[in-house]
């Protein structure tokens, strides 16, 4: 058995092919999908004889427990590049308050430090000038350097020249945030299209694999309830329950 990434390796040349006319759409949680293909794999493999005498392509029975893993890899994929994008922009807003109260501490003593070298002294006004996030990331890296080639003249007001590290730690942070909260549409529908594309991947074996159980154990009522689907039997009866309701109220 391999891993869910090593299968999204393995089998992403057979699904990424797979045409935007031919991807299926999920119609159920992923969770869902997952759980009900980790079930109809036990099944499959219990029955695999019966399975391919009735037709099913032996394949799609021995490689089920790989389709799904690289569902579950490409999905995760997806999923967590949408989530990551949304915790950085809150992350950046805790920061970002702060940040700017330090960087106008830092220009304040550097100001004071440099008052006596214009030369100097023009950089801090120019780093002053700065607005927006982007500046505030540059910003704090400007200080940073600029602080260093002046240390003697800040510690002569006294200044904490720990303070240099912290701000570029802090560059570092924010620009980390601020480039993983931007989000790339492009990135985001490629990603859910190769998460689509894996879904029909495994779809494609389970559909087979279903459609053959049911013809091979159409008498068996235990082993033909393997081969549907709970979710969508569970939904039937729910709509069936809601009509009988609104009928008889």
């Amino acid at each position: 058995m391999i891993s869910a990434e090593e299968a999204f390796k393995k089998h992403g040349k057979s699904f990424t092919c797979i045409t935007e006319k031919e991807i299926m759409t999920p119609r159920m949680p992923r969770e869902d999908v997952i759980g009900e293909a980790e079930e109809l794999k036990l099944a499959a493999l219990a029955d695999v004889e019966a399975l391919v005498k009735a037709g099913c392509p032996r394949d799609y029975v021995t490689t089920l427990d790989e389709r799904i893993g690289a569902y579950a890899h490409a999905s995760s994929l997806w999923e967590n590049f949408e989530f990551e994008k949304t915790d950085a922009k809150k992350q950046w807003l805790v920061e970002e308050g702060p940040a700017y109260e330090f960087k106008a501490e830092l220009l304040h003593e550097l100001q004071h430090a440099l008052r006596k070298n214009p030369a100097e002294l023009k950089y801090v006004s120019k780093i002053s000038a700065g607005s927006g996030r982007r500046d505030l990331v540059v910003d704090l890296k400007d200080i940073t350097v600029l602080g260093k080639k002046n240390e003697q003249a800040l510690k002569a007001i006294g200044f904490d020249v720990t303070k240099l590290d912290k701000a570029s730690a802090l560059h570092e942070k924010l620009s980390d945030l601020l480039s993983a909260s931007n989000m790339n549409p492009e990135k985001l529908e490629e990603l859910k299209t190769q998460a689509y594309q894996a879904y029909t991947f495994l779809q494609q074996a389970i559909a087979e694999i279903r459609a053959n159980g049911q013809y091979a154990f159409w008498k068996n009522e235990n082993r033909l309830n393997l081969y549907k689907s709970d979710y969508y039997q569970s939904l039937r009866k729910n709509k069936k329950a809601e009509n009988e309701s609104g009928t008889t109220a």
